[in-house]
């Protein structure tokens, strides 16, 4: 089995690039026109070098800060309000049958125990955290299956890459607010674009995540 975190290498970095790049750009800070500026090769390498630490700075900035932050706290920015898959995942199996890989009667069957347990529980949120323990116990015996292993690293990967838009935004608005940087509507409305787009993929594939560790829990049951 593979790296699960490999992406952070791959897939994240050139994402944080390609957003700063695209933030310059808006921000006019790409533009090599030398005409009001010193003429010839030296102008454009130190146009060019004024770029390169620009990149830099969003970058380490956005690296350092991101490693600051627990898995919990990512996932209440990424949920915000909202319940997590995990804490309403049996209730969302018994009510909704929204699942094609498995029936409804087969998850009530092999959840017996825990749907008895559930019925036990009156405060609600004892009862989301009752049914978040035990998906994820079931979740550590199926980790390793490939449809789980893959749900998991585009979930993480997603979620990191709608942290890092967040962080940027944040970089964009403090440079532009002490004046380091021009602050630009146009990069604002880009990059909270992307923020609503890698919160609803990261939402989206956190649910199936949820889904993928139950389908193979009963499907390898019936093996």
């Amino acid at each position: 089995m593979g790296n699960l975190k490999d992406y952070r290498d791959k897939e994240l970095k050139k994402y944080i690039f390609a957003n700063c790049i695209s933030v310059l750009l808006l921000l006019g800070e790409l533009n090599l026109d030398m005409s009001d500026h010193i003429v010839g090769i030296e102008g454009v390498g130190i146009k060019i070098t004024n770029i390169v630490a620009l990149l830099s700075v969003f970058y380490l900035y956005i690296v350092i800060f991101d490693s600051l932050l627990s898995d919990k706290i990512k996932f209440r920015l990424v949920y915000l309000w909202r319940i997590l898959p995990g804490e309403f995942i049996f209730d969302d199996i018994r009510e909704n049958d929204g699942d094609i890989r498995f029936t409804r009667s087969k998850a009530l069957e092999r959840y017996s125990d825990i749907y008895s347990e559930i019925e036990k529980i009156t405060c609600l949120k004892q009862r989301r955290k009752y049914e978040n323990q035990e998906w994820y116990r079931i979740f550590s015996s199926v980790k390793n299956e490939g449809a789980v292993f893959s749900a998991h690293r585009d979930y993480l990967m997603l979620r990191d890459m709608y942290v890092a838009t967040w962080l940027l935004m944040v970089m964009v608005v403090f440079l532009g607010t002490v004046e380091f940087i021009p602050l630009n509507l146009n990069a604002l409305v880009f990059l909270f674009f992307f923020i609503i787009i890698t919160n609803v993929s990261a939402t989206h594939k956190g649910k199936r995540f949820v889904y993928n560790v139950i389908a193979c829990d009963i499907n390898r049951a019936d093996i």
